[in-house]
């Protein structure tokens, strides 16, 4: 199969979803590539996190990368940790749990998910949802990501704090 080329910009405070984010409280996420423009191949997100800790949590479906561009966290992988700073990337393969506790109030970064069908759909459904005038409470949150393959793994039963 050859990859047809759509040329497009995004600008930098700009979001192939609009003013809207899929996911509520402290998680601001920017679609800059989806899965329609690149064939299913992957979905790029500009993301800024103002959470206290996003917890454990496995992707069935896409492997999921972080590149992050402010702040510092500290990733767990498995049964690993890995501390980042700006300018750190991290590979996040799936099927393997993996959760993220800021060292700093406020960290931004990319998130590259491949294939980025399930992951896009995911969100998509999310931002449908609130359209819609629903709350996203961790219940529904839960249920939505679990549709698509997301699987909250803490034992906190939510994703973020």
């Amino acid at each position: 199969m050859s990859f047809t080329t759509r040329d497009y910009v995004v600008g930098p405070t700009d979001s192939l979803w609009g003013k809207d984010s899929p996911l509520p409280g402290g998680v601001n996420m920017q679609l800059l590539a989806g899965a329609e423009h690149t064939e299913g191949r992957f979905a790029l997100v500009r993301q800024t996190i103002t959470v206290e800790e996003v917890y454990r949590h496995v992707h069935d479906n896409e492997d999921e990368s972080l590149y992050l561009t402010d702040g510092e966290i500290t990733v767990s992988v498995g049964d690993k940790s890995y501390d980042m700073t700006p300018g750190t990337f991290i590979f996040l393969p799936r099927g393997i749990p993996h959760g993220i506790k800021p060292r700093t109030p406020t960290f931004s970064g990319l998130s590259v998910c491949s294939p980025g069908t399930h992951f896009q759909a995911c969100m998509d459904e999310l931002l449908a949802f609130t359209k819609d005038g629903n709350e996203v409470t961790m219940k529904a949150l839960v249920e939505i990501q679990e549709r698509h393959g997301i699987r909250n793994v803490s034992d906190e039963g939510q994703w973020y704090n």
